[in-house]
């Protein structure tokens, strides 16, 4: 277990040196602001295993969750496999989950749209067997070898909230030829908060110079893989950024 504390400000290292003193196999690195990045690609090349998992600090994984992940890629080894995601379910709070959240049913998994270049449909959608996919988000199982090969995370194209940088990784291994999958039956739950996590806190709190990173990035992103599309492309995603902004707004707004 690789914890990567980039300039936390509270007493994260005390708590986790606890941790670190009873098991020699958590290890503990703290960085000053480097981003998130830096920060997964130090994780990477300090990892020592074949398989690799990121997840977040605002997460939390559901019973059996990197069991099934594991199982089902050892399963997929010989069909190129890129990485596999779990199923993401966002919640209010994470000591407060819900029945219903588990047994949602329903959406169409996440896919790129190719009018706006922004990730449309969900990754929590509902399947009965294990799907390959064309995106997967962030808290995925891959290997190190893939990660390797590709380059790791991009420390040069993306800047403040570091927007679309898990979108560009996944999208690198896919041009080398590696497939992703989506497996319905591992699930993990993340914190679902208007103020972005520690997002928010990458560009000063300040919600405009989020959106603003959201766009710059964005508009990176279509110049990367899309080339001079993104004069088309990046007019379509303000607006759907806008809709589908308003629409989260309204959700969270709503009580329980």
């Amino acid at each position: 277990l690789l914890l990567i504390d980039d300039g936390s400000i509270d007493n994260t290292e005390e708590v986790v040196k606890k941790y670190v003193e009873k098991d020699y196999r958590i290890k503990y690195f703290k960085i000053q602001h480097k981003g998130s990045p830096y920060a997964w690609n130090l994780g990477i090349a300090r990892a020592n295993n074949d398989f690799i998992f990121f997840i977040g600090d605002d997460c939390k994984l559901h019973k059996n969750c990197l069991e099934t992940l594991v199982k089902t890629a050892n399963k997929l080894s010989k069909k190129n496999f890129g990485a596999i995601a779990p199923r993401l379910l966002y919640v209010k709070n994470l000591n407060l989950i819900k029945k219903e959240e588990e047994a949602f049913k329903g959406k169409v998994y996440a896919y790129i749209d190719l009018i706006s270049g922004d990730i449309v449909g969900s990754f929590n959608a509902y399947a009965e067997k294990t799907l390959e996919v064309q995106i997967v988000h962030g808290y995925s199982l891959t290997r190190k070898k893939v990660l390797e090969e590709v380059g790791g995370f991009d420390q040069k194209t993306y800047k403040g909230n570091f927007y679309r940088e898990e979108t560009d990784l996944w999208l690198r291994i896919r041009r080398r030829g590696y497939k992703l999958y989506y497996e319905p039956k591992a699930k993990i739950y993340c914190q679902k908060s208007l103020t972005k996590g520690g997002q928010w806190s990458n560009v000063g709190g300040n919600p405009l110079t989020y959106e603003y990173y959201v766009l710059h990035n964005h508009n990176q992103f279509l110049k990367k893989f899309y080339g001079k599309r993104r004069f088309f492309m990046l007019p379509a995603f303000l607006v759907r950024r806008l809709y589908v902004g308003l629409l989260q707004l309204y959700a969270y707004a709503k009580p329980n």
